[in-house]
């Protein structure tokens, strides 16, 4: 996926080329999986929105956000990016309107506000919630499984336990925690959905009252990377039940923990961070404070119109969480401030 990068500005129909003309006018199947290798950033307030509707301040820092950014183009909030309404729309204009697995081997895409907004598109998906490696192991080891099993499900759980050591000495010199797994659609909707709308209202209804606890519940949620919002939506449940000791949340945290468990069908992981680690890892969820969350982006809208389009959100209502809770994350910028984290970087 390097050669079209310098055609983002045309994301969508980069998307319907390689989907219609290149693989189901030349290699028809009954099946077909898209696999992404390239930059990933996940949601990201700064990309994830229309681009007619963003206007441009120079004044604002940025991020790069999305399905693949561009490495050459630069824009106020950062670099130019395909984000997740071109490389849909592209799919849906396609000649293959579902795929039987979307596979990211680009980072962060392991989040909520990700996969609802992927699942309609596939069966499967499989995505890391932390910054992937620049290490071929699971891209080979799945075009291995592929040539062997006839079950996609099975092919990955094989891609799974082939992957290893070789992926591990990606992350070694680093001490980086990292993941793959691999998600069911199906069970994505059945088993997360409805207690991720039990937590949201919970977590309304108790603030007023529970502020301090659950602003320290957050604050020891598991990061997967210091420069990105992005928490453990399980352990997050888990955090917020055990510092409230609320009836409620804590009834919902293992609805929810036990509905990851059944949507996410295998997974490999990597436990080298010294700074935090957790028995497994579920998927990320933004956390943010009110303030950040009503603050306007690089391209004048804000941080709430861009969320707020999200599948999870329309779903679950987190973006009203978002817009109650006043905690926002730890600064582990410059420094490193407590909070439990995978991966740890300075960027300056």
């Amino acid at each position: 996926m390097k050669k079209p990068f310098y055609l983002l500005a045309t994301a969508m129909m980069m998307v319907v080329g390689i989907t219609s003309y290149s693989v189901a006018d030349n290699m028809p199947a009954r099946n077909y999986a898209f696999l992404l290798f390239g930059h990933g950033g996940g949601f990201d307030k700064n990309v994830d929105y229309e681009k007619d509707l963003r206007k441009a301040d120079p004044t604002q820092p940025g991020t790069n956000r999305a399905v693949l950014y561009d490495e050459w183009i630069s824009t106020p909030a950062g670099h130019e990016a395909m984000n997740m309404y071109e490389f849909l729309r592209g799919i849906v204009n396609s000649k293959v309107p579902h795929f039987q697995s979307i596979f990211f081997h680009n980072c962060l895409m392991g989040g909520v506000e990700t996969i609802f907004d992927i699942a309609p598109f596939c069966d499967y998906t499989v995505c890391s919630g932390h910054m992937l490696a620049m290490n071929q192991a699971p891209i080979r080891q799945f075009i291995k499984a592929i040539s062997e099993q006839t079950d996609i499900e099975k092919a990955y759980l094989q891609m799974f336990n082939g992957m290893l050591p070789e992926w591990e000495s990606g992350y070694e010199p680093t001490k980086f925690n990292g993941d793959l797994k691999l998600v069911s659609s199906y069970k994505l909707f059945e088993c997360v959905m409805e207690p991720g709308k039990k937590l949201t209202d919970r977590l309304i209804e108790l603030y007023p009252t529970m502020q301090s606890q659950i602003d320290t519940a957050m604050v020891h949620t598991y990061q997967y990377l210091n420069q990105n919002n992005f928490y453990d939506l399980g352990d997050y449940a888990n955090q917020v039940a055990r510092y409230t000791n609320d009836p409620q949340l804590i009834s919902i945290a293992k609805e929810l923990n036990n509905g990851l468990d059944q949507a996410i069908l295998g997974r490999c992981e990597l436990h080298l961070s010294p700074l935090g680690d957790l028995p497994k890892f579920s998927l990320s969820v933004v956390l943010c404070s009110q303030a950040d969350y009503q603050a306007k982006t690089a391209w004048d809208y804000t941080f709430k119109e861009a969320y707020e389009y999200t599948n999870w959100h329309l779903f679950t209502n987190w973006g009203k969480w978002l817009s109650t809770t006043k905690q926002g994350p730890r600064n582990q910028i410059l420094q490193y401030q407590g909070q439990p984290v995978g991966q740890y970087m300075f960027w300056q």
